[in-house]
């Protein structure tokens, strides 16, 4: 089982991650190990890799699920304070403060 979620991740783009994270959280269903997953596979692609939409749709399902990764939300907030959050428009930037604010990241 391990080896196909590991192929699975290997194809896994920054769309469909954010996808599946926000759906996860649109369930309400909480799996910290895929959660843990996604998270390492979003920090080892890179925040350049994502969207403004696929960052805010990726911490909005972290936040709603209650799920705290420090190095994601590092390398996301550093990704948007380097870009001044360029191509984010204000529904996008409310997401993603309320999502740091809710997970208590500083």
């Amino acid at each position: 089982a391990v080896d196909v979620q590991d192929r699975a991740m290997a194809d896994c783009c920054p769309q469909a991650a954010a996808n599946i994270v926000w759906s996860f959280a649109k369930q309400g269903h909480r799996s910290d190990h895929m959660l843990c997953r996604f998270s390492q596979h979003a920090v080892s692609a890179g925040a350049q890799e994502f969207k403004p939409m696929e960052i805010s749709s990726m911490l909005w399902g972290l936040a709603a699920l209650d799920y705290y990764d420090v190095e994601l939300c590092d390398c996301f907030q550093e990704f948007l304070l380097e870009t001044e959050f360029e191509g984010c428009n204000m529904k996008k930037i409310s997401l993603i403060c309320w999502s740091f604010a809710k997970l208590k990241h500083p």
